[in-house]
C-alpha cells in the first residue's frame, strides 16, 4: 500500500507531476477493522508514504494534513488488500481558509445610583406559627434506560467472473477473477455529479473467487467503479451508481470482464514458378 500526499493546486483531485506540490508532515495511521493501530507514517519532502508487505485482510487508513491544509475529500479509506496486489492511493489537500475576524464590543459604563437612607422600622410582635404536618414522600420510579438503536450503514458487495460468452451474464461453470480493483467514490468537489474524478471512499480487492465486499459506509449515492486488468475488457457496466438508503442498505452488484482475444493469421507464401 503506497501513494502521496501533496497540494492539489487546481483542485481536481489527481496528482500532477510539475503541477502539483507533494506535502510533508502528513500523518497516514494504518488501523485494522477493530480500530487498533498498526503504523503510523509522517511524510518527508517528497510526500509519499508505504505500508507493506501486509497479509491480505481489510484495513483501515486515516489521515491528517499537515498544518495549514485540509483534506480535499474523505479522511478515512476501507482498504481490502489481496495477495500479491498493490494498491495505490493518493491524498489531495488545499490550504485551510482564513477565518475573517470578528470586532467585539465595548461595553459602556453603567453609573451606580447612591443608596438612600432607610428608616428603622418599630418593632412589633410577632406571632408564633403553628407547625404544620410534613406531607408524606412520593416514591419517584427510576425511568429504565432506552436502547441506542445501531446506525444503519451501507453494504457492498458482488463477485467480478470471467464472462467466458461474452454475454453479460454470470452463467454456470464461469470462474471469478481475483486482484480487480473495486472503487467506491463520492461527490467530493460538491457538484452535484458523481464521476470518476471524484475522491474514493473505499477500495478493496476481489479474493481468490473474485468475490469483493465493502461495508460499514455511511448511507448515500456513490459511483462504484470496476478497475479491468491489462489485456481485459468490460463485459458489463464498469460504473455503477449505488445509492445507500435505510430502506435498501445492503446492494449486490457483479462485473463481467473478458480478455482479449488475438488471432493469428498464418502467412500464405507466393512461390514463383517458372516456365
Amino acid at each position: 500500500m503506497r501513494g502521496i500526499v501533496f497540494w492539489d493546486l487546481d483542485g481536481n483531485g489527481v496528482f500532477t507531476e510539475g503541477a502539483d506540490i507533494p506535502l510533508s508532515g502528513a500523518a497516514i495511521e494504518l488501523r485494522w477493522m477493530s480500530g487498533q493501530a498498526i503504523q503510523i507514517f509522517v511524510t518527508g519532502p517528497n510526500g509519499t508514504y508505504a505500508f507493506g508487505p501486509l497479509n491480505p485482510s481489510t484495513y483501515r487508513l486515516t489521515f491528517a494534513p499537515p498544518a495549514g491544509f485540509v483534506l480535499l475529500g474523505t479522511p478515512e479509506l476501507l482498504i481490502g488488500i489481496s495477495a500479491n496486489r498493490t494498491v495505490e492511493w493518493n491524498w489531495p489537500a488545499i490550504l485551510q481558509p482564513t477565518p475573517m475576524a470578528t470586532a467585539t464590543a465595548t461595553p459602556s459604563q453603567t453609573a451606580t445610583a447612591t443608596p438612600a437612607a432607610t428608616e428603622t422600622p418599630t418593632p412589633t410582635p410577632t406571632a408564633t406559627a403553628t407547625p404544620s404536618r410534613t406531607p408524606t414522600p412520593t416514591v419517584t420510579h427510576t425511568p429504565s434506560p432506552s436502547v441506542t438503536p445501531t446506525p444503519v450503514t451501507l453494504r457492498v458487495g458482488g463477485r467480478v467472473w470471467n464472462d467466458l460468452n461474452w454475454n453479460g451474464v454470470m452463467d454456470e461453470g464461469e470462474p471469478g477473477l481475483p486482484g480487480i480493483l473495486v472503487v467506491l467514490r463520492a461527490d467530493t468537489n460538491h457538484d452535484g455529479e458523481i464521476t470518476p474524478q471524484d475522491g474514493a471512499l473505499a477500495a478493496t480487492t476481489s479474493n481468490s473467487a473474485g468475490d469483493y465486499v465493502m461495508a460499514g459506509i455511511p448511507l448515500g449515492t456513490y459511483l462504484l467503479v470496476q478497475m479491468d486488468l491489462p489485456g481485459h475488457f468490460s463485459t458489463t457496466d464498469g460504473e455503477v451508481v449505488v445509492k445507500g438508503t435505510a430502506i435498501r442498505p445492503d446492494w449486490v452488484v457483479n462485473f463481467g470482464d473478458r480478455r482479449y482475444l488475438r488471432v493469428f493469421v498464418p502467412a500464405v507464401g507466393v512461390r514463383e514458378v517458372r516456365k
